[in-house]
């Protein structure tokens, strides 16, 4: 994910260094297995490449607004929100009335240290406003053998008095 003007840029070159080195090699056109998997290679970076720049750049022209993001990527959606509202990393942390570093620390790390109330400050900042989030708690199983269901009653009824229960 590209995440400020200067990895922009950086993507933008390594794109045009692997197009060219595609270009090239599909002139050569030796036939050789190996040079036709390395090609197939440099098509996927390519394409990597072109989609990482074209969301940033739709995230920069306010065509992009909406994102799914998985809890573990939460990270991404601070970041596009930035990009989105064309901040810099020190806009958001004069907002937040932090020092730059910060808000730097916080991107490089994908905001792992920032805690909970941290983060809902930073998306009340950044105008962010999460929708439909659900989530589903499994419950461990434990194997209950033989055991009838009135032996297993009985046994949650005398943990339960320890301060412990049996789900089933």
């Amino acid at each position: 994910m590209i995440a400020n003007e200067r990895q922009y840029q950086s993507t933008k070159r390594k794109l045009q260094e692997f197009l060219d080195e595609q270009a090239q090699l599909e002139s050569e056109k030796s036939g050789d297995p190996l040079q036709l998997i390395y090609i197939n290679a440099i098509k996927a970076k390519v394409e990597d490449f072109q989609n990482e720049i074209s969301e940033y750049e739709l995230l920069k022209t306010g065509q992009l607004s909406n994102v799914s993001v998985a809890l573990g990527n939460i990270h991404e959606v601070f970041i596009k929100a930035r990009i989105a509202k064309g901040w810099s990393q020190a806009d958001l942390a004069s907002a937040l009335k932090l020092q730059e570093q910060q808000i730097q620390r916080y991107e490089s790390l994908n905001y792992a240290t920032a805690n909970i109330s941290k983060l809902k400050k930073i998306s009340e900042v950044l105008d962010i406003r999460f929708s439909h989030l659900t989530a589903q708690i499994k419950q461990p199983k434990f194997d209950t053998g033989d055991l009838t269901q009135d032996e297993i009653c009985e046994a949650q009824k005398r943990l339960s008095r320890k301060g412990s229960f049996i789900i089933t």
